[in-house]
């Protein structure tokens, strides 16, 4: 068991340990047995005195003994008490700290990037989901969200362009999910909810995600109006 945990320095441990073994001893026994030097043994049994760990014994040579080591318990106790308190501290100020250093933009580049920004994203509870496709991945956490949130009637759109390279993964998707629309589109995928929109541009190869509840509002209508304006994709358009 390392003492040090508890705030016992390496000298008070030494010490504490020696009297536990030794029993009612001098100051001069605990120092040479523990390795403790005389010049400070009675400043570390003093500490230790303080702590509750050690008894002095009022005899005509002044002897010293450990206290039950049920009192290193109370440290323990005393200890997690500290901890716990600490934690919510920790706690407020990560809320703190999220609330005013996160940044609302953030731009990023590159395939591996977006896998990586849609998972740090993908566990944010969602109000409504709204999506523009282009390559229509058929890939199963994407597959996955969709169905949790249908299953839980949180709205969801999806506008994307019916291309000869997609007809089939949006034959599959139209199984799971019948809100397809069609859409003109030369290469950008967005995905907006009540916590961020995501704009990916293929032809640069930008990500670009924005958390910022005036901009979402905005997003959130163009979307809706937008979709309101385009044709159903049915099982006929994809022949």
């Amino acid at each position: 068991m390392d003492l040090s945990l508890l705030g016992l320095t390496d000298y008070e441990e030494k010490a504490y340990r020696t009297s536990i073994r030794l029993g009612k001893v001098s100051a001069s026994e605990i120092s040479r047995e523990s390795g403790v030097s005389y010049g400070k043994i009675y400043e570390v049994l003093a500490r230790l005195e303080a702590k509750g760990l050690i008894q002095v014994v009022p005899e005509q040579t002044k002897k010293f003994i450990a206290t039950n080591p049920s009192n290193l318990i109370k440290l323990i106790e005393k200890k997690e008490e500290e901890f716990a308190l600490m934690k919510e501290e920790a706690q407020k100020l990560k809320q703190e700290y999220n609330y005013h250093e996160e940044e609302p933009v953030q731009i990023a580049r590159g395939k591996r990037n977006f896998s990586k920004i849609i998972q740090e994203l993908s566990g944010e509870p969602r109000e409504f989901t709204y999506s523009l496709k282009w390559a229509v991945d058929l890939k199963p956490n994407y597959i996955k969200r969709v169905k949790e949130d249908l299953k839980l009637k949180i709205p969801v759109k999806t506008l994307t362009t019916i291309r000869e390279d997609n007809k089939d993964n949006i034959k599959q998707w139209l199984k799971i999910d019948p809100s397809f629309r069609e859409i003109e589109n030369d290469g950008v995928v967005l995905d907006v909810n009540n916590n961020y929109v995501l704009i990916v541009l293929i032809n640069q190869n930008i990500i670009l995600t924005v958390k910022d509840k005036a901009f979402i509002k905005l997003m959130k209508t163009f979307f809706e109006n937008t979709y309101d304006k385009c044709s159903k994709i049915t099982i006929e358009d994809l022949k």
